[in-house]
Parts: structure tokens; sequence; C-alpha cells
């Protein structure tokens, strides 16, 4: 499992550079690539980068970027789920939008997790990047 490891000046950070997920903030909003299916400890280890992210820099908004997700073992959606959002619920985490997966087994994960949750975060679902980055951009103060 690769250590997270963080790069860049205060105004963008790389938290996690690996085939199969990226982390960064741009300034704006921390972004998540989901590229390739990793395994259970990769993806739950870099779920927990995405939350430290979020911690450091304080941000209101999330890009999850899911045209390239593949399936999900049921343990790790339901880690998602019962562990990892009500995580995200005690952050500024506000914001988040999702760029739907391509493969259409995964886009019914997303739909599945995108369930009303105890969470104080509005969530998008958006076809593209630039539509998400788009309602990220319109909603209130980072």
């Amino acid at each position: 499992m690769p250590t997270p490891a963080v790069s860049g000046d205060s105004s963008s950070r790389t938290y996690l550079e690996t085939p199969y997920l990226g982390i960064r903030w741009d300034g704006q909003q921390v972004i998540v690539d989901m590229r390739a299916r990793a395994s259970s400890a990769d993806f739950r280890a870099g779920m927990e980068t995405c939350h430290r992210a979020i911690v450091e820099t304080q941000t209101t908004r999330l890009l999850l970027d899911c045209r390239d997700m593949r399936l999900l073992l049921v343990e790790d959606e339901r880690w998602l789920a019962a562990d990892f959002l009500p995580l995200l619920a005690t952050t500024r985490l506000r914001w988040m939008a999702v760029v739907t997966p391509e493969n259409s087994l995964a886009r019914e994960i997303v739909k599945d997790l995108a369930k009303p949750r105890p969470t104080k975060t509005v969530s998008k679902h958006c076809a593209t990047v630039a539509e998400a980055m788009l309602w990220l951009s319109r909603t209130g103060a980072a």
C-alpha cells in the first residue's frame, strides 16, 4: 500500500498519486480521481487520505471523478456508507459533485451511496468534470 505524500504549494497539493486513485487540492476543492479498481486496503487508505485532505484544507467542496470507477467489494461499499460518509459529516464539507461512472454496475453503486444519509453535505451528480466544476464554483463561500 503506497504511503500518501503531500506535495505542492498552498494553492495546490497532491495528496495521493497512484494508478488507481489520485487525490489533490486545487485551491478550491479536493478532487478525487477514481482511476481503476484497488485492493480493499488501498481503497480504504485512499479514502482516509481524502478525509485528511478535506480536514487539512478545511474545504467545503469535494469533486469525485468516478468516470473510470469500477466495482467495489460489498464490504467496501458498506464501509463507505457506515464509516466513511459519517466521517465526512464531521468536517466542513458541504458540497460534493460526483461525476457519474461510465460502468453501468458502478453507476448503481454510486446511486446507492447517494441515498440520503445523516450528513450536512449537498451532492449533485454530473455527467462531466466541467459540469461538476461549474456547479461547485457556484456554491457558497469556500
